[in-house]
């Protein structure tokens, strides 16, 4: 992640958030929505979270994302 975060400006990177939702607004923004109460706006949303991801929970619209998925034994 060090590396990645080296590609974009100081200060856009932030960690230790967890996610709990987002929507689309009237602009091609989205909102992301922290368990802290901040949020974040953002054009687009990758969800790096692990194989039990909230974001991928959230945009298939399924309450256990463990239902469609399986490691792979593989990692980058």
């Amino acid at each position: 992640m060090e590396e990645l975060v080296k590609l974009v400006p100081e200060g856009i990177a932030n960690f230790n958030k967890r996610f709990v939702g987002m929507r689309r607004l009237e602009s091609v923004e989205i909102e992301v929505n922290f368990s802290d109460g901040t949020t974040a706006r953002a054009d687009a949303v990758v969800g790096c979270d692990g194989i039990r991801s909230s974001v991928r929970q959230v945009l298939i619209g399924r309450k256990s994302a463990e239902d469609d998925v399986s490691f792979s034994s593989t990692v980058a």
